[in-house]
């Protein structure tokens, strides 16, 4: 499993974990997760999958802002 994979899995339990908490670090954490599946999605042209985290990418800086 590359590291990106490793962060970008990482940051997502951590981004779920601080949403259970209520916590407002769900958003970068999140972001960071998102961005990195983008990079890895486009990488291997999951083209789909890419847009459905360009999306997430979009509503995460929607719900911090």
């Amino acid at each position: 499993m590359p590291y990106l994979e490793i962060i970008a899995a990482s940051m997502g339990v951590l981004s779920v974990w601080y949403a259970r908490k209520n916590s407002v670090l769900v958003f970068p954490t999140g972001i960071v997760s998102v961005v990195i599946y983008v990079f890895i999605t486009y990488e291997n042209k999951i083209y789909a999958e890419s847009g459905i985290n360009i999306y997430y990418f979009i509503m995460s800086v929607y719900g911090w802002i």
